[in-house]
């Protein structure tokens, strides 16, 4: 007798078929937003994914992430059998090749119903689920056919968002029928190819293994020969959620509480309804009518959370969620993302991008034609801890390798007539400050910047202001010296800050490494955070703030991960040569741990990456992590003075090797598609330096290439005629 025994607090994915492979790691947290909002999650796939009624595969996967303190925002075209919340992209009885808009919908559909080209820009998924193909092989597409149309979904998928995370599910197996046996196998196995292939290629994909789940088969899995019974979408919610939980947010909005008001309703239900936590209840609202809350002072709202029903024959109603610091809602702004219509009987939920405080909200019944009354059964607006102007907390900043806390109290206003209605808050745990509108603000913090003072961190933008910048000051007037570094802005500030740093571009976040003592030095007070818009506009956010000395020994003369860097960009202070492909920050081995990518796909020509430091003498070492896509084609990792190697690495047939003025010595002999821990510790003193990988000395006393008094650059670069992928990362020089 074969016993399957469901150990769902366990969430381990059952062992694989020995011609299949999981592809992808669970890398540290990747959060959708820097805010916490919910992760929004796309299901896409046929009826499985869709579910039958109450049974579905998306009940239990909300279920172990609210158990986890985690949350999920379902979002797609069909709200048909739906969890507690959400929607999905799951249609029954499409293949693969419909869901992409290869092959028009079944006959069964509305034409208009869309494919993946439409319902992501409409519905915005920061992941997608993906699994597709069982009904191309019950259709006869085969093998081949069946395995054309799943990579052209996943690739369609990337079209229209190249940063979405997708994890592929690939296809579960039939309840008895041994015909569709070697054909699922076959298909399964090419696909989690694919998915290596574009991992290859710096895409945000991973493959998740279901079929092995429901081996040894077993009937009480399946409600037929096709679709799984609930223990069966058990087994795959607990699959789902062990790839998927590494990029959830834990639960980081406070529910807002406050006075209920409202007008315009019918019926016995009060307002009060709207906010009593039982979604059998509620208000009903006429067209026009509204319920909301008094919060008692202005609030910052991060997200809302809505339990909509409708009564007589209307079942569009639409719901706008406004906000006002007046309490007749006069100049009312819209500040949730979406639309206003709302699915109906299904709990929804909006992210909120408008940052600025508001004392009063509401859900308001609007634009509609079809008759009957709009029922608000539950209604919560959100806000991030510490989510009124000013916040709570303390920011973390590192000060010469200790970290000094700067409680949120201790923030004033930097600049006299500067700082007028913009606001701030403390987030990610301390580590991140957010201003918005028009916020000058500074914190008390001292200390001396030498010649060789380094000012680094990372800076994201959602809303460009006028002028964003950072300054380490000595008083509340800027105009007097200047000691502000821009880095965005719609205006150039030139008489108020140093502007060689200011290109920034994007909506991610982007490390800056400043060497402010090459400006100005002598003793400071305070730090300051400038986040100016006139009209009120502009979002900016500083993270990861550390202030320390480089040279000197025993310091970090350059340390850059690429976490901070948007994808497709360089970090600030690097080159790049493209010649022969393309070079730039990609997603691997995830959007949590990104790394530099150096593509040459031409056979005539090479690229390049290089990182300009301060110049430095004595003992200095230069360690970081190298990947190579083959054996085949040579690069080069070098530190040089300038534009003069110094100590050059290569790869030749496989090794990696030291390439002297005159001849060259293999190391060590390196195996494709994976990583290599390398250091190079050089001492200009003796013109000579040692080699360690992977923690092993595998050179030592090895002649500079060239002689030289310091080092100031590290360069990767590819040669001519090579075609080949490399990728960098945690790069760390000090001495």
């Amino acid at each position: 007798m074969h016993m399957k025994i469901h150990i769902r607090s366990l969430r381990k994915i059952s062992p694989l078929l020995a011609t299949f492979a999981i592809l992808g790691g669970a890398p540290a947290s990747e959060a959708a937003d820097a805010t916490g909002r919910p992760v929004r999650v796309m299901p896409v796939g046929d009826s499985i994914t869709e579910g039958q009624g109450s049974r579905n595969y998306r009940n239990p996967l909300l279920n172990l992430a609210v158990a986890d303190g985690k949350t999920i925002d379902f979002v797609g075209h069909n709200p048909r059998n739906p969890p507690v919340d959400g929607e999905s992209s799951g249609e029954g009885g499409w293949r693969a090749d419909q869901m992409s808009g290869v092959a028009p919908p079944p006959t069964f559909e509305s034409p208009n119903i869309g494919d993946v080209r439409s319902w992501i820009p409409d519905h915005d998924p920061d992941i997608i689920l993906i699994m597709a193909g069982k009904n191309d092989i019950l259709q006869g597409r085969g093998t081949s056919g069946t395995t054309t149309n799943v990579e052209t979904l996943i690739d369609r998928c990337f079209a229209a968002n190249p940063n979405v995370r997708i994890i592929v599910g690939n296809i579960t197996p039939q309840r008895s029928d041994a015909a569709y046996t070697t054909t699922h196998i076959s298909v399964n196995n090419n696909i989690a190819s694919y998915v290596s292939t574009l991992q290859g290629q710096g895409k945000k994909i991973e493959l998740v293994d279901h079929y092995s789940l429901f081996f040894p088969l077993d009937s009480s899995d399946f409600s037929d020969s096709v679709h799984p019974s609930q223990s069966g979408y058990d087994m795959m919610a607990d699959a789902w959620y062990a790839a998927l939980a590494p990029y959830l947010n834990n639960e980081s909005y406070v529910p807002l509480t406050g006075t209920v008001i409202g007008s315009g309703k019918t019926g016995s239900g009060g307002f009060a309804n709207a906010f009593d936590g039982d979604n059998s209840t509620g208000v009903k609202l006429l067209l026009g009518g509204w319920v909301g809350l008094d919060l008692g002072s202005a609030k910052q709202i991060g997200n809302i959370r809505v339990f909509h029903n409708t009564s007589g024959n209307n079942v569009d109603r639409n719901l706008r969620l406004e906000a006002s610091n007046s309490s007749d809602f006069s100049n009312a702004v819209k500040i949730s993302n979406g639309k206003d219509r709302f699915e109906d009987a299904i709990v929804e939920e909006r992210t909120v991008t408008n940052t600025t405080a508001y004392r009063y909200v509401r859900a308001r019944s609007v634009n509609n034609s079809a008759s009957g009354d709009t029922q608000v059964r539950e209604l919560t607006f959100f806000t991030l801890p510490g989510g009124s102007s000013g916040g709570g907390g303390s920011l973390n900043v590192s000060v010469g390798g200790s970290n000094q806390s700067l409680a949120s109290s201790s923030f004033s206003s930097y600049a006299s007539g500067q700082d007028l209605s913009g606001g701030f808050t403390i987030e990610d745990g301390g580590a991140t400050i957010r201003l918005t509108g028009n916020s000058w603000k500074k914190a008390p913090l001292n200390y001396t910047i030498t010649a060789n003072t380094v000012l680094k961190f990372d800076f994201r933008s959602t809303d460009e202001g006028e002028i964003h910048a950072i300054a380490l000051d000595d008083n509340n007037d800027f105009q007097d010296v200047k000691k502000a570094f821009q880095v965005h802005g719609s205006q150039t500030w030139s008489g108020g800050a140093f502007t060689d740093f200011n290109n920034y571009s994007g909506s991610s976040f982007t490390s800056y490494t400043i060497p402010v003592g090459t400006y100005y030095t002598g003793a400071v007070n305070n730090i300051a955070f400038i986040n100016d818009g006139d009209s009120n506009t502009g979002i900016g956010f500083f993270r990861n703030i550390e202030i320390f000395e480089s040279g000197g020994g025993g310091g970090t003369i350059l340390a850059e991960d690429f976490n901070g860097t948007s994808t497709g960009s360089i970090p600030s202070g690097w080159t790049r040569d493209t010649g022969a492909g393309s070079v730039g920050v990609v997603d691997f081995p995830s959007s949590s741990d990104r790394s530099l990518r150096i593509a040459d796909t031409k056979n005539f020509d090479a690229s390049s990456a290089s990182a300009d430091f301060a110049a430095t003498s004595g003992v200095v070492t230069v360690s970081f992590r190298w990947r190579q896509s083959d054996q085949d084609n040579w690069t080069r990792m070098q530190v040089r003075s300038g534009s003069t190697v110094v100590a050059d690495l290569r790869t030749r047939s496989g090794n990696i090797a030291i390439e002297g003025s005159s001849s060259s010595t293999n190391l060590l002999n390196y195996a494709s598609n994976t990583w290599y821990d390398i250091e190079i510790e050089l001492d200009t003193g003796s013109d000579t330096f040692d080699v360690r990988i992977n923690g092993a000395l595998e050179a030592s006393n090895q002649p500079f290439k060239n002689a030289a008094s310091s080092v100031s650059r590290f360069r990767v670069n590819t040669g001519n005629g090579a075609v080949t992928n490399v990728w960098i990362d945690d790069l760390l020089v000090s001495d």
